[in-house]
């Protein structure tokens, strides 16, 4: 098919020095209103956006910074209501910038206030004579020159929903390897060829992706191209080292001693397990046997490691009859030395040996139970709550196993907390289920979903304990499980999304503090607590106060080639809104210090997707020879 070319982007602004030359046409026009009337004028964009500017498309000229956040940051949810139209190997579909659902997730970041801000300075002058100047200059001249919109991508988010779009257009790309068949009772190896595949070029599509989502244009088309992925190690490679491979499996068995004068446990490595080891290595000075490190670690998280490793134990604590009691005690852990063995593995059938010794290291808990009388942790701080009354069944799962991994930890003095770390890895083998969400024209499930509900709680409880927040963003949507508990309304929730964004606070109080978290399973209601040692402070937050109401338009329907014909799955209308609170510390000293908390929710239609029969031959084809570029793995 016929493909339009991409539509040139305009020039982003740079800042220019202040000594500027100022147009002799700004010069005319001075002379002529004079420089009172000027300075009149001029007055009247004093806290204003200079005339004739652009954030993208949108005009914000003369705007106060509150109404042009207003426009620009309508653009911003059009476009990630719309997406981005991405062409590959001929084919155009648009790439989703969100997914809704119980926790909406979006994959791009927009700084809207920091492209407000830099219009609002832009050729500017706190000296009145040459602001005046600037803003003549401003009005009488006119450039195709806009100013960009600061974009953050989550990249492995975006990764995974183009993979979802072409999943059969990447290929595994193998090195050279070998396979072992027994003769009698002698082995012999053949060399695997090595065999190039194909990967999605990703530098060079974040780098365009970026440059257009920062104008906030979905005119045109993002090129997503795929290259050669070309294998590290030769046919060559493997034939020069199969005769040493094949003396290694005649050799075989190996055996990992626990002890070194072979008393003790052991386990052995049989000619069938080490036959999927071997591989030929070119990583030292010369070419040689090896181990292959991902093969060897999963081989002994399987043999080995169940008899063996133990992890660290953190104590944990919780808060009984107001005082701190220990429920569960701190343990040293035990772990392989997995780069250590494989070495040594290497070096054995190097030199003719058959044996290896267990290598293990201790590993030392953070907190441990000698230290449960200094920990200093005597008072509430502080508690947030909410509600999440009504929740599907494996959202409830989620929160409750959230609630589990969080309750008892201890945070040290100076740490910053992030939440994201401490509910990891999100798994289903660390107690997680799957959410169905809305990507595109896609059903997809997304394992976690809930844990938006332990964010803002925990949001809450830092404010009441008045730590300081590091980091902090809210929904995209409007979601009444996270309307505050003092008024209703929306404002006071963070939201948290592996790897971005996460909730981060301090923990500055010089002791201990002891996250409480409960879950009451009855009324369906959080409570996290922190406790420590107070130094005097008050923490406190305003109910949000919702500036305005964004409504949320027509139904949109999508068709789905995932759905039987005629079959429909809609997902539930958000209100947007913009919302304002203040988070205040109240020093010991009768100092305070304020936080303002602008929050912005964008409007989303109901959505559903209405199943169709596929037309076939729409996918698009994958080309079978790839020259150039090329990756090597």
């Amino acid at each position: 098919m016929e493909v339009e070319a991409p539509v040139p982007q305009p020039r982003l602004l740079k800042f220019p020095r202040k000594t500027v030359v100022i147009t002799a046409t700004a010069f005319v026009v001075l002379i002529a209103l004079g420089a009172g009337s000027a300075y009149v004028w001029a007055d009247q964009y004093q806290g204003h956006i200079a005339p004739n500017i652009a954030i993208g498309p949108v005009d914000v000229s003369g705007l106060e910074p509150a109404l042009a956040r207003i426009k620009v940051q309508n653009a911003v949810d059009q476009l990630l209501g719309t997406g981005i139209p991405v062409i590959f190997n001929g084919s155009q579909t648009t790439l989703p910038l969100s997914a809704s659902g119980t926790d909406a997730v979006e994959l791009v970041s927009f700084e809207v206030d920091a492209a407000i801000a830099k219009a609002l300075a832009y050729r500017r002058s706190s000296e009145k004579a040459l602001d005046t100047l600037y803003l003549i200059q401003h009005l009488v001249t006119r450039s195709n020159e806009v100013i960009a919109v600061p974009v953050t991508l989550h990249e492995e988010a975006i990764k995974t929903s183009i993979r979802s779009l072409y999943p059969d257009a990447e290929m595994a790309w193998n090195n050279a390897s070998f396979s072992f068949s027994r003769i009698g009772a002698d082995w012999q190896g053949r060399v695997e060829s090595a065999r190039p595949g194909r990967v999605f070029s990703y530098p060079s599509f974040f780098r365009d992706l970026t440059a257009k989502l920062s104008v906030l244009t979905t005119e045109g088309f993002v090129t997503l191209e795929i290259v050669s992925a070309t294998p590290s190690i030769t046919d060559a490679d493997a034939q020069a080292v199969l005769a040493n491979a094949e003396t290694a499996m005649r050799r075989a068995p190996y055996s990992i001693m626990e002890r070194p004068e072979g008393t003790g446990r052991t386990w052995p490595i049989p000619a069938k397990d080490l036959g999927s080891l071997l591989r030929p290595d070119t990583s030292g000075d010369g070419l040689r046997i090896g181990i292959d490190a991902e093969t060897w670690k999963l081989y002994l998280e399987e043999h080995v490691s169940p008899e063996v490793e133990e992890l660290a134990v953190n104590a944990r604590f919780q808060i009984e009859d107001g005082k701190v009691k220990e429920f569960a005690g701190s343990a040293q852990g035990v772990s392989l030395d997995v780069d250590g063995m494989r070495a040594a593995l290497e070096q054995a059938i190097a030199e003719d040996t058959t044996s290896i010794i267990l290598a293990t290291f201790v590993t030392e808990p953070e907190i441990t139970t000698e230290e449960v009388n200094d920990l200093g942790v005597t008072t509430l701080l502080g508690t947030g709550t909410s509600s999440y009354k009504g929740s599907p069944k494996n959202r409830i799962q989620n929160i409750k196993n959230g609630v589990q991994l969080l309750n008892g930890l201890l945070i040290a003095p100076g740490e910053t907390f992030s939440l994201l770390n401490a509910l990891q890895p999100f798994v289903a083998e660390n107690g997680y289920l799957p959410e169905l969400v809305i990507k595109g024209d896609k059903i997809t499930p997304e394992i976690g979903g809930g844990l938006c509900q332990i964010g803002t709680t925990t949001f809450r409880a830092a404010m009441k304990s008045g730590l300081p927040i590091a980091e902090r963003r809210n929904h995209s949507l409007v979601v009444s499980y996270y309307n505050d508990p003092a008024n209703g309304k929306p404002g006071t929730d963070a939201t948290i999304y592996d790897p971005a964004p996460d909730l981060k606070f301090t923990n500055d109080t010089g002791h201990f503090v002891l996250f409480e978290a409960l879950n009451n399973t009855k009324t369906q209601a959080l409570s996290f607590s922190f406790w420590g040692t107070s130094d005097g402070r008050k923490g406190s937050y305003t109910p949000p106060v919702v500036i305005r109401w964004l409504p949320v338009g027509e139904t949109k329907r999508i068709e789905s080639a995932d759905l039987k014909p005629g079959e429909e799955t809609c997902q539930g209308e958000h209100v947007g809104a913009d919302t304002t609170f203040t988070y205040t510390v109240l020093k010991a000293d009768g100092s305070t210090v304020d936080t303002v908390f602008d929050s912005h929710y964008r409007p989303l239609p109901k959505i559903c997707l209405v199943g169709v029969t596929p037309i076939p031959g729409e996918t698009p084809a994958v080309p079978e020879t790839i020259l150039e570029p090329t990756v090597t793995p």
